[in-house]
């Protein structure tokens, strides 16, 4: 079902990818390690949430998408949606409630040097977390 309003709502407007937009909030590499559970066993990989955004431009009716492997993450993920936040206006002068928006989250090994990325197979220029969380 929930599957149905995503495609049902991307027809009526074009999804949005964290690249579009500038995020005013985020969760820190610690917290995302504490809903994560990886504070000992840091799992890699990667997944990517798929959340309305409301008014405010925080993030609701999210969904995940996982490859196998990551897919006992999912609570975790979707509670860390809640600590993302948007400015109103897209980078191209769009507003964005009501909009759907792409958030790619990359797990890397702890301390590595990587940076967080816009698309997950894209590296951007934003800063990396020493607890191998990696977010736009």
């Amino acid at each position: 079902m929930a599957l149905g309003i995503l495609v049902w709502t991307l027809c009526q407007s074009p999804l949005l990818s964290a690249g579009e937009v500038e995020f005013i909030g985020k969760p820190s590499g610690d917290q995302a390690a504490v809903l994560l559970g990886r504070r000992h066993h840091p799992p890699l990989g990667k997944f990517i949430l798929f959340c309305q955004v409301n008014a405010a431009g925080r993030m609701e009716r999210c969904l995940f998408q996982a490859d196998g492997r990551m897919t006992e993450y999912e609570a975790g993920a979707l509670k860390l949606a809640g600590y993302f936040q948007v400015a109103p206006i897209s980078k191209s002068g769009e507003v964005v409630a009501g909009r759907w928006i792409t958030i790619p989250i990359r797990l890397t090994d702890v301390g590595e040097e990587i940076e967080p990325a816009t698309d997950p197979d894209q590296p951007s220029s934003s800063s990396s977390s020493s607890s191998g969380f990696v977010a736009p």
